[in-house]
């Protein structure tokens, strides 16, 4: 187990090792637990509001299209792929 030191301001730094395993580079933000005197960091992604409401968006008409598949209701893919362009080109 690596040792890390804590320097001025309260700063560490992160192995290399263990930036590598958790696919940490500079500028990721970490969520910081302190459970049982156990501090726990975890990597965590930071999605802005507009693209949080784009993606959830996207998850909706997904489970739609979904579930028209499950009851049988298929469309054609050439009304999918236009709508997916039309949503692009329109900045949604």
């Amino acid at each position: 187990m690596p040792l890390i030191k804590v320097i001025r301001n309260g700063q560490v730094t992160l192995p290399a090792n263990i930036r590598k395993v958790l696919q940490v580079v500079d500028g990721d933000y970490l969520e910081a637990e302190v459970s049982n005197g156990t501090l726990t960091l975890r990597p965590v992604a930071i999605v802005d509001r507009e693209g949080a409401e784009k993606l959830s968006a996207l998850r909706r008409d997904l489970q739609v299209g979904i579930d028209q598949l499950d009851r049988g209701e298929g469309i054609p893919s050439e009304q999918v792929f236009g709508r997916l362009k039309e949503r692009h080109n329109a900045g949604a």
